[in-house]
This record gives structure tokens, C-alpha cells and sequence, in this order.
């Protein structure tokens, strides 16, 4: 089984290892390639949007990949023992 951040294929017989943006960006490739079989406009525009969508979701995962990792502190809250002064 693949791990989360990899995604594992295997073409001509080799097994490749490639990045997530690299994954998605292979399958936009796919519906363009898809695109050029169809002749109605629908399933075209429907896969061109595909496409659009895997695209972004690369974009994404680069975005990720270029932001340095935060950390949320928490701060601690005095007590509020419900006394009145």
C-alpha cells in the first residue's frame, strides 16, 4: 500500500514514485488527452473542468509544501473560582 504523501504506479513495468502535485498533475493530463476523443461539448467541457480541478489541487499541495509548518499555542486562562472581590 502507497503512503499518504506518495502515490505509487507502475508503468512499463517499473514501479514510480511520484509527489502528490505530481500525481495530480498527471491526471489533468489525462482528461486533456480524454478531451480530444470526444466530440460533444459536454463530456468536453466537463473534463476540461477535471482538469481545472487536478490542476488546482497541484497548486495546492505545492502551496503546502512552501508554507512553513505553525503551531497554535495555547495560553492558559486564569480561574475563575467565582469569587467577587
Amino acid at each position: 500500500m502507497p503512503l499518504a504523501a506518495f502515490v505509487i504506479y507502475c508503468r512499463t513495468g517499473q514501479w514510480i514514485v511520484a509527489s502528490r502535485a505530481d500525481e495530480y498533475r498527471r491526471r489533468a493530463q489525462q482528461c486533456l488527452e480524454m478531451v480530444r476523443t470526444f466530440g460533444d461539448r459536454d463530456p468536453r467541457a466537463f473534463l476540461s473542468h477535471m482538469a481545472e480541478a487536478w490542476l488546482r489541487l497541484a497548486d495546492n499541495c505545492q502551496d503546502a509544501k512552501a508554507r512553513p509548518a505553525m503551531q497554535q499555542q495555547q495560553q492558559i486562562q486564569p480561574k475563575d473560582d467565582g469569587k467577587k472581590d
